[in-house]
């Protein structure tokens, strides 16, 4: 730990990562500052209320094999920490299918279809691989041309409002491994993917879930910074940066300045690169528009905590469910659907709402009578980070720049441009904390 007297570390960012660090600092004996320029705290891992109806900012369920993450939550949330089973869906051209596949799964397929991925898997097993650069050819390279049409073509140019030849492989990589979780059914390519559709069994796993929505785990970990006699500043945005001999030796605050022993970044890089004189929009981050829909009546016709949305014609590319992750997050009368879809500042709010309520009815998810009561938007302005196609060159010319300020450093998703899951945000927070105290 440093011995000098000032041993302050700021951290910019008050999502997990920006929390478990600040609290793992306190523990090792840092006073801790937390600047947060949103409103709440929390990041992505936020719950929203209306009368009582809790929903999340993107759904959110964690798996993690780690036993010190496991015990950590339990320590942060308690009884209030529950075991939920995996109940996810894809959807594509009219059917619903559990994802990962499952065998009965198949029997969805057309006869034209599974002759297609027949055809695919032996070209997956006897040709020689293409050079991956883009997620469309990782796709097609792994799991071939007919698996990519089905499921993730126009999914994709929904979910990140760009053309899967435009986003970096990667991502399509990343996201793989982030939805077949479970080592024990780990799928690189088709042929990986074939075994595990034939193989006999459930692949039922356990996660957990705050029972009070996922923004339950932001509010008691703040309750421990602050506990701990840490601080955090909502609706703060840093004006500027004193900087000295690669020294950062002053944090200018609208009221106020701060003198840090080290500042920690794990929000937007765009807002850093900004205040160290870099071009401001180094990177992409993808901003959703989430619509939360409420309904007097239980006639839902789908039950899943989460589904994707294949097809260009239909207005979201995610619907989440928030009954099917905690029933304590709705009245008894009321069922909660979450319509995600990508931000455009154009668009009318009623005419969008109309068009995903028609949307809901044509993708048998409520019945045709079925209408809400209230609705609601959310805008979330820098979600994602976007893996284009020279992300990689950019984070590196960016992060070799940053090496000549001594007191920096990055963590979490913002801070690293990383697409990463809860649990990971934790174990990196939990190696920042250690590598600092070190």
């Amino acid at each position: 730990m440093q011995s000098d007297h000032n041993n302050r570390v700021v951290i910019v960012g008050a999502g997990i990562t920006g929390l478990v660090l600040g609290h793992e600092l306190l523990k090792n004996g840092y006073r801790v500052t937390i600047l947060e320029k949103e409103a709440v705290i929390g990041g992505l891992i936020k719950t929203f209320n209306y009368n009582g109806n809790g929903f999340d900012i993107g759904p959110h369920r964690i798996y993690s094999s780690d036993s010190k993450v496991q015990d950590y939550l339990y320590q942060v949330l308690g009884e209030d920490l529950i075991k939920i089973e995996r109940k996810s869906f894809i959807y594509s051209k009219g059917r619903y299918f559990n994802w990962p596949l499952l065998f009965r799964e198949v029997f969805k397929l057309s006869f034209k279809e599974k002759m297609l991925i027949l055809r695919d898997l032996v070209f997956n097993i006897t040709r020689q691989h293409k050079t991956q650069i883009d997620f469309a050819g990782y796709i097609k390279n792994n799991y071939g041309e007919t698996i990519y049409k089905i499921f993730f073509h126009d999914l994709v140019a929904k979910f990140l409002s760009l053309p899967a030849s435009d986003i970096h492989w990667s991502w399509a990589k990343s996201g793989i491994e982030k939805a077949l979780i479970d080592e024990k059914i780990y799928s690189r390519n088709l042929k990986d993917l074939f075994y595990m559709v034939l193989k006999s069994g459930n692949y039922s796993m356990d996660y957990f879930y705050p029972r009070k929505g996922i923004g339950l785990l932001s509010e008691k970990l703040s309750e421990l910074v602050k506990k701990s006699g840490g601080i955090i500043k909502n609706n703060t945005r840093i004006k500027s940066l004193e900087r000295k001999d690669g020294i950062i030796k002053k944090i200018i605050l609208e009221d106020e300045s701060i003198e840090p022993y080290l500042l920690v970044w794990t929000g937007n890089l765009n807002d850093l690169s900004g205040l160290v004189g870099l071009k401001e929009e180094w990177f992409i981050y993808h901003p959703i528009a989430v619509y939360a829909l409420f309904f007097k009546n239980k006639y839902l016709r789908q039950r899943f905590q989460w589904c994707y949305y294949s097809g260009s014609d239909i207005s979201f590319y995610r619907l989440s469910m928030p009954e099917v992750f905690s029933k304590d997050l709705v009245n008894s009368n009321t069922s909660t659907i979450i319509a995600e879809c990508s931000f455009d500042e154009n668009h009318s709010f009623d005419n969008h709402v109309a068009k995903i309520i028609n949307d809901l009815k044509n993708v048998s998810v409520i019945e045709e009578s079925c209408q809400p009561f209230y609705y609601l938007r959310k805008d979330i302005k820098d979600a994602y980070p976007v893996y284009a196609l020279d992300y990689i060159d950019r984070k590196d010319k960016f992060f070799e720049y940053m090496k000549c300020f001594k007191n920096l450093k990055f963590a979490g998703r913002g801070g690293l441009f990383w697409y990463n899951n809860i649990d990971e945000c934790i174990i990196n927070a939990f190696q920042t904390a250690k590598d600092i105290s070190s």
